[in-house]
Protein backbone atom coordinates (compact mmCIF):
# COMPACT_ATOMS: atom_id res chain seq x y z
CA UNK A 1 0.00 0.00 0.00
CA UNK A 2 3.05 2.32 0.75
CA UNK A 3 4.40 2.01 -2.54
CA UNK A 4 1.10 2.51 -4.44
CA UNK A 5 1.10 6.05 -2.41
CA UNK A 6 5.07 7.05 -3.09
CA UNK A 7 5.19 6.07 -6.77
CA UNK A 8 2.24 8.83 -7.70
CA UNK A 9 4.28 11.54 -5.16
CA UNK A 10 7.44 10.87 -7.13
CA UNK A 11 5.56 11.42 -10.23
CA UNK A 12 4.66 14.69 -9.08
CA UNK A 13 7.73 15.89 -7.53
CA UNK A 14 9.58 14.85 -10.83
CA UNK A 15 7.08 17.00 -12.92
CA UNK A 16 7.12 19.96 -10.39
CA UNK A 17 11.15 19.60 -10.70
CA UNK A 18 10.62 19.54 -14.41
CA UNK A 19 8.20 22.90 -14.65
CA UNK A 20 10.77 24.32 -12.68
CA UNK A 21 13.66 23.64 -13.97
CA UNK A 22 11.88 24.65 -17.82
CA UNK A 23 10.71 27.98 -16.06
CA UNK A 24 14.34 29.05 -14.78
CA UNK A 25 15.52 27.77 -18.22
CA UNK A 26 13.51 29.80 -20.20
CA UNK A 27 14.05 32.88 -18.18
CA UNK A 28 15.88 34.67 -20.95
CA UNK A 29 14.07 33.52 -24.17
CA UNK A 30 12.18 37.05 -25.62
CA UNK A 31 8.98 38.02 -24.68
CA UNK A 32 8.09 41.09 -26.01
CA UNK A 33 5.32 41.34 -24.46
CA UNK A 34 7.00 41.64 -20.95
CA UNK A 35 9.97 43.41 -22.72
CA UNK A 36 12.24 40.60 -20.86
CA UNK A 37 14.90 38.34 -22.66
CA UNK A 38 16.53 38.42 -26.08
CA UNK A 39 16.45 36.10 -29.43
CA UNK A 40 13.91 35.66 -32.15
CA UNK A 41 9.95 36.14 -31.59
CA UNK A 42 7.12 35.53 -34.19
CA UNK A 43 3.75 36.12 -34.47
CA UNK A 44 1.21 35.35 -37.03
CA UNK A 45 -1.10 38.84 -37.96
CA UNK A 46 -3.34 37.14 -40.83
CA UNK A 47 -2.81 34.36 -43.30
CA UNK A 48 0.79 34.37 -44.34
CA UNK A 49 1.17 37.85 -43.35
CA UNK A 50 3.96 37.96 -39.82
CA UNK A 51 5.69 40.09 -37.23
CA UNK A 52 9.26 39.11 -36.96
CA UNK A 53 11.07 39.75 -33.99
CA UNK A 54 14.78 39.68 -33.10
CA UNK A 55 16.28 41.22 -29.92
CA UNK A 56 20.01 41.63 -29.23
CA UNK A 57 22.17 42.35 -26.47
CA UNK A 58 24.61 45.59 -27.85
CA UNK A 59 24.21 48.40 -30.42
CA UNK A 60 24.95 46.38 -33.65
CA UNK A 61 21.96 47.11 -35.22
CA UNK A 62 23.01 45.53 -38.52
CA UNK A 63 23.51 42.34 -37.36
CA UNK A 64 20.26 42.53 -35.11
CA UNK A 65 18.61 43.04 -38.88
CA UNK A 66 20.45 39.68 -40.15
CA UNK A 67 19.35 37.92 -37.33
CA UNK A 68 15.78 38.85 -37.80
CA UNK A 69 16.10 38.38 -41.44
CA UNK A 70 17.58 34.69 -41.07
CA UNK A 71 14.66 33.98 -38.46
CA UNK A 72 11.74 35.36 -41.08
CA UNK A 73 13.78 33.07 -43.96
CA UNK A 74 13.52 29.88 -41.40
CA UNK A 75 9.57 30.70 -40.74
CA UNK A 76 8.77 31.19 -44.42
CA UNK A 77 11.15 28.03 -44.82
CA UNK A 78 8.77 25.96 -42.37
CA UNK A 79 5.76 26.93 -43.36
CA UNK A 80 7.25 25.27 -46.87
CA UNK A 81 7.10 29.03 -49.27
CA UNK A 82 9.14 29.94 -51.41
CA UNK A 83 9.71 33.44 -50.40
CA UNK A 84 9.01 36.48 -48.31
CA UNK A 85 9.04 40.41 -48.67
CA UNK A 86 9.53 42.88 -45.97
CA UNK A 87 6.83 45.32 -45.79
CA UNK A 88 7.64 47.52 -43.02
CA UNK A 89 10.65 47.45 -40.60
CA UNK A 90 11.83 49.02 -37.19
CA UNK A 91 14.67 49.43 -35.20
CA UNK A 92 14.54 50.04 -31.04
CA UNK A 93 17.45 50.23 -29.48
CA UNK A 94 17.01 51.05 -25.50
CA UNK A 95 19.78 51.83 -23.19
CA UNK A 96 20.17 52.46 -19.36
CA UNK A 97 20.49 55.94 -18.71
CA UNK A 98 20.49 56.45 -15.12
CA UNK A 99 21.42 53.26 -13.04
CA UNK A 100 20.05 54.82 -9.85
CA UNK A 101 16.28 56.33 -11.49
CA UNK A 102 16.31 52.60 -13.87
CA UNK A 103 15.37 55.15 -16.58
CA UNK A 104 15.80 53.48 -20.03
CA UNK A 105 16.14 55.50 -23.27
CA UNK A 106 14.02 54.19 -25.85
CA UNK A 107 15.45 55.44 -29.91
CA UNK A 108 12.51 53.58 -32.43
CA UNK A 109 13.64 54.26 -35.66
CA UNK A 110 11.34 53.22 -38.88
CA UNK A 111 10.98 55.07 -42.62
CA UNK A 112 13.80 57.85 -42.14
CA UNK A 113 12.78 58.86 -39.32
CA UNK A 114 13.39 58.35 -34.78
CA UNK A 115 11.97 59.00 -31.75
CA UNK A 116 12.97 58.96 -28.34
CA UNK A 117 11.69 58.59 -25.15
CA UNK A 118 12.39 57.51 -21.52
CA UNK A 119 10.52 55.19 -19.10
CA UNK A 120 11.15 53.67 -15.61
CA UNK A 121 12.21 49.84 -15.41
CA UNK A 122 13.56 47.99 -12.47
CA UNK A 123 14.20 44.91 -14.26
CA UNK A 124 16.45 46.66 -17.21
CA UNK A 125 19.23 45.91 -15.61
CA UNK A 126 18.87 42.85 -14.46
CA UNK A 127 18.97 41.12 -18.12
CA UNK A 128 23.41 42.08 -18.11
CA UNK A 129 25.97 40.82 -16.73
CA UNK A 130 28.49 42.88 -14.99
CA UNK A 131 30.64 43.53 -18.19
CA UNK A 132 27.99 44.02 -20.67
CA UNK A 133 26.80 47.78 -21.81
CA UNK A 134 23.32 47.67 -20.75
CA UNK A 135 22.23 48.21 -24.19
CA UNK A 136 19.69 46.24 -26.09
CA UNK A 137 18.55 46.42 -30.02
CA UNK A 138 15.92 44.97 -31.37
CA UNK A 139 14.70 44.79 -35.11
CA UNK A 140 11.01 44.21 -35.92
CA UNK A 141 10.01 43.20 -39.22
CA UNK A 142 6.76 43.24 -40.98
CA UNK A 143 6.36 39.89 -43.67
CA UNK A 144 4.12 38.94 -46.02
CA UNK A 145 5.43 35.12 -47.39
CA UNK A 146 5.21 33.53 -50.61
CA UNK A 147 5.53 30.83 -53.05
CA UNK A 148 6.17 30.75 -56.96
CA UNK A 149 7.44 33.61 -58.48
CA UNK A 150 9.34 36.00 -56.17
CA UNK A 151 8.42 39.76 -56.72
CA UNK A 152 10.94 41.39 -57.89
CA UNK A 153 11.34 44.14 -55.15
CA UNK A 154 14.71 44.99 -53.39
CA UNK A 155 13.00 44.00 -49.68
CA UNK A 156 11.91 40.59 -51.70
CA UNK A 157 14.04 36.82 -50.15
CA UNK A 158 14.06 33.75 -51.11
CA UNK A 159 15.04 31.25 -49.00
CA UNK A 160 16.67 29.05 -51.16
Amino acid sequence: MEAAVRLPLKSILVILLSLLLAACSSQYRYNPLQNTGFGPYHISTAQNLYRVHFKAIGANEDITRLQALEHASYLTSSQKLDWFIVLKEQVITEQLENLETNKVLRTTCSDNECHQSTYLNPYFKQQFTATEKPITTEAILIIRMGRGIQPADKKSYSVF
